[in-house]
């Protein structure tokens, strides 16, 4: 007898010094993994916190409910979401009802819901549903860089969703399959009277950004892009947080169509400071194509040897689609050759060029050439 008191003893020594065998701790062996579309009927402990995993097996957008099933009920919890890697994509929601907002995501990602007894919610039911909706037209996180953005297609409409505050903003590629003139149209999903704001940038292959939208409302942004590859980012500016917006991108082909120049008329004048010169002050044009602006060459020679001037000139003042004013002195010779040619503006600083004109001849009438050359 005295030697199983003396066993049991020992025994209970040895669970004091290496510790009774403790229950498993939440975050690991007490998670319990849901089905995806199942409605689950789970009682809440005061205090209590439950993990639950699921994991979706290609992208789509979930949507988490959490309801209290006695309707007058008071009790409340408390939901957020996290990624396998432990980072809170959707920050705690709280109530009696609780519906965490849409979340995008990629295929085979696995998530963990935490659930908390927020008030008075032991020995209380709720039930916990995780809804899973395959989709094409959705962002799919994490695509919060230029190396993880979601592949779009043009002329097709996408849903996305800024759901924390750490998510960086949600980035698109594109591919524009020739000089197109691009419509880039963005705003909320959905009507809903409140005051948010939302930035866009456009980025093209070489990492240059543009800021081409801030706005709570549905707007376009209109620009030409050449053939290349492109991105979008779309950020949370104010108070859009885990709110729907809708994005696409239209192109459309482009006619930078070969001018023609109609006529050329000069004027030769005396100079005070420099010898005298010639300006071309109206250059009269035929173009039926998409065009901002022109540039103009002009040489001694047809063959557009002895260049005297090349000019850009964006549509103002001194240029429109159907006539141009040159700005350069010129010296002054029997005849000036002169070749030009449309573009239009991308949003980089770079011009998309159309074909030049052939070329057309001013020839200066002689009793001018006398009294002006030099």
């Amino acid at each position: 007898m005295a030697k199983k008191l003396l066993s049991m003893l020992l025994v209970a020594c040895m669970m004091l010094t290496m510790g009774m065998p403790g229950k498993a701790k939440a975050d690991v062996t007490t998670q319990k993994t849901l089905e995806l579309n199942k409605a689950y009927t789970e009682v809440w402990q005061e205090y209590e916190t439950k993990l639950y995993k699921f994991t979706v097996p290609q992208a789509g957008i979930i949507d988490i409910s959490i309801k209290n099933t006695n309707p007058a009920g008071g009790e409340k919890v408390e939901a957020s979401l996290y990624d396998s890697n432990n980072a809170q994509v959707i920050a705690g929601y709280t109530g009696a009802n609780v519906t965490l907002p849409t979340y995008a995501t990629n295929a085979n990602a696995t998530y963990y819901l935490k659930v908390t007894d927020d008030y008075a919610a032991w020995q209380s039911s709720f039930q916990v549903t995780v809804k899973f909706t395959a989709t094409t037209n959705w962002e799919t996180e994490k695509n919060d860089t230029a190396t993880t953005a979601d592949v779009i297609s043009l002329q097709k409409t996408y849903y996305g969703m800024i759901n924390s505050d750490f998510d960086e903003g949600d980035y698109y590629k594109f591919t524009v399959p020739g000089n197109r003139k691009v419509t880039v149209k963005f705003g909320p999903a959905m009507v809903d009277g409140e005051s948010r704001e939302w930035d866009v940038y456009l980025m093209n292959s070489k990492n240059q950004s543009v800021h081409i939208l801030r706005t709570g409302t549905t707007q376009p942004y209109v620009t030409y892009l050449k053939k290349g590859t492109y991105y979008l980012k779309v950020e949370n500016e104010s108070n859009a947080k885990d709110i729907k917006y809708a994005l696409s991108v239209k192109a459309k082909s482009i006619k930078l169509n070969k001018p023609t120049i109609k006529s050329i008329k000069g004027t030769a004048s005396k100079g005070f400071f420099e010898p005298n010169y010639v300006q071309l002050t109206n250059i009269k044009i035929k173009n039926s194509g998409v065009c901002q602006g022109y540039q103009v060459i002009v040489a001694k020679k047809k063959s557009m040897k002895g260049r005297l001037a090349n000019e850009t000139l964006d549509f103002g003042d001194s240029a429109t689609k159907g006539k141009v004013s040159l700005g350069n002195h010129l010296g002054v010779y029997k005849k000036y050759y002169v070749k030009l040619r449309g573009y239009v503006n991308d949003p980089f600083g770079k011009k998309i060029y159309g074909k030049y004109s052939k070329v057309k001849c001013k020839t200066m009438k002689k009793k001018v050439y006398k009294a002006y050359k030099n």
